[in-house]
C-alpha cells in the first residue's frame, strides 16, 4: 500500500497555469458591473457602493483586495442588523467613511435585505470571474497540471487540500474525487455521514475555502451545499450565494459557495468546510509527510496547524515546499522564510536569501524546497518526492 501524503495547495498552483491571483481578481471585480440579485431598481447604488467601499478602505489599509471589500460589506451588514444605539468600534471606521454621503440614493443600503443583496452580488461576480478564468485554461496547461498530480499519486496515497476557489484539480485530472458530495447527477448534495465514513481511505479532495462550482440553498430552517459540477463557467441561477451565520459577538458572518473575507477561521466551522478542516487537521497530525504547493502562508489558522505538524511528528517529519521565488519578489521570500520558520528551521534565513529558482532543491533539516514553481521542473519534483519517501 502506498504511503500517505498530505498535499496543501495554494494560489501559486493555479497561477502557474494562468488562473488569476488576488490582485487580478480584485481588478476585475472593481471593473465589473455588480448587478443586484433582488433589487434591480438599485443597480446604480450597488455598483457605486463597491467603488466607494474600495476608496474608503484605502484610507485605512495600504492595500485593498476583494476579500477586504467583502469584509467591509459584512461590516456594513452588521451595522444594519444592529440598528440604532449599536456601539460602533474602530473596526468599522472604513464602512462609516463609505456612508458619509447622505444623499437619498444611499437609503436602500440602510435596509438589511438590500445590504445582503449587495454581498450576494459581490460574491456572485467573484465566482463568475474565477469560473471563467478556470475554464479559460488551455489544454497544454491543463495537461501539465494533471501530470503533476498524477506523479504525486503514482508514489503516494494523497489527501489533497486546496485553498483555491477554482476546480483546476478536477478538470486537470479528469477524475471524480471523494469530497462528501453524493448523487449520480448534478447537482450533488454534501452528505456529512458519507464524508465521515470515507475520508480516511478515499482519493480525497477538500476545497477548504469553497469552489465556484459549489452552491448553497435554504432547506426548511437550515441549508445544504450543492456541487453543480465542473462543466459550468458561470454560477448556477437562481442561487443563494450568501447566508448570514452570526458570530457569538453578534457580528455578521456570511457563508456561501466560497469562504472569503477576513474571518475564515470562524466561517470554516460550518459544513462542509468544518468537515474538510477536521480532515486537514487529522492528516497533518497523523501523516508525517507534507507537500506544500504555492501557499503564501497568509491564513493564520492554517499556519497554526502547520506549526503543530513538527510537534506531532518530530524527527520523522518530512516537508516539501514548492513555491515561486525570484530576486524581485520580496513577498515571496518572506512567505518562504515564514514557512521555513513554521517547521523549526530558524537558521535557514541566509540560505533562503541566496536561493534561486534555477538551483537544485534546497534541503534544510526536515524540509526540502524548490523555488521554481509547481510546474517548472520534473527533475525537481522527482527529488522532492524521493526526499518525502525516506
Amino acid at each position: 500500500m502506498s504511503p500517505k501524503l498530505t498535499v496543501l495547495m495554494g494560489a501559486g498552483f493555479s497561477q502557474s497555469v494562468g488562473i488569476p491571483g488576488t490582485d487580478e481578481i480584485t481588478r476585475r471585480l472593481l471593473a465589473a458591473p455588480i448587478a443586484p440579485i433582488h433589487s434591480p431598481r438599485y443597480d446604480g447604488i450597488i455598483n457605486s457602493t463597491t467603488a466607494v467601499l474600495h476608496r474608503a478602505l484605502l484610507s485605512f489599509y495600504d492595500q485593498v483586495n476583494f476579500e477586504l471589500i467583502l469584509h467591509g460589506a459584512e461590516a456594513l451588514y452588521t451595522i444594519n442588523l444592529a440598528g440604532p444605539g449599536y456601539v460602533k468600534d474602530d473596526t468599522y471606521k472604513p464602512v462609516y467613511c463609505a456612508l458619509m454621503d447622505t444623499s437619498p440614493r444611499w437609503r436602500p443600503l440602510i435596509d438589511e435585505s438590500t445590504t445582503l443583496d449587495f454581498i450576494r452580488s459581490l460574491v456572485g461576480v467573484t465566482i463568475d470571474i474565477i469560473a471563467q478564468a478556470s475554464h479559460g485554461v488551455n489544454a497544454a496547461n491543463l495537461k501539465r497540471a494533471g501530470t503533476f498530480i498524477d506523479e504525486l499519486q503514482s508514489r503516494f496515497s494523497i489527501g489533497l487540500f486546496s485553498l483555491n476557489y477554482d476546480d483546476l484539480v478536477e478538470r486537470a485530472t479528469g477524475r471524480t474525487w471523494f469530497d462528501g458530495f453524493i448523487g449520480d447527477t448534478f447537482p450533488r448534495v454534501f452528505n456529512a455521514q458519507t464524508f465521515v465514513n470515507g475520508y480516511r481511505e478515499a482519493e480525497l479532495l477538500c476545497h477548504l475555502h469553497g469552489c465556484h462550482k459549489f452552491d448553497i440553498r435554504n432547506v426548511s430552517r437550515t441549508y445544504e451545499f450543492l456541487d453543480n459540477g465542473s462543466g459550468r463557467n458561470t454560477r448556477a441561477t437562481p442561487t443563494t450565494l450568501a447566508i448570514n451565520a452570526p458570530l457569538q459577538s453578534g457580528e455578521a458572518s456570511v457563508i456561501g459557495p466560497i469562504i472569503s473575507g477576513l474571518r475564515k477561521a470562524d466561517k470554516t466551522v460550518h459544513p462542509p468546510f468544518g468537515y474538510y478542516n477536521h480532515a486537514l487537521v487529522e492528516y497533518l497530525t497523523t501523516v508525517p509527510r507534507l507537500l506544500i504547493v504555492g501557499y503564501g502562508a497568509q491564513d493564520s489558522y492554517i499556519n497554526s496547524w502547520l506549526m503543530q505538524f513538527i510537534h506531532c511528528h518530530g524527527s520523522s517529519a518530512r516537508v516539501g515546499i514548492i513555491t515561486m521565488v525570484d530576486e524581485t519578489n520580496e513577498n515571496a521570500r518572506v512567505s518562504l522564510r515564514r514557512l521555513s520558520y513554521f517547521f523549526g528551521n530558524n537558521y535557514a534565513d541566509a540560505d533562503l536569501t541566496m536561493y534561486r529558482p534555477i538551483d537544485d532543491p534546497l534541503t534544510i533539516g526536515s524540509v526540502i524546497i524548490s523555488a521554481g514553481g509547481a510546474l517548472a521542473s520534473n527533475d525537481h519534483l522527482s527529488k522532492i518526492l524521493d526526499f518525502l519517501t525516506r
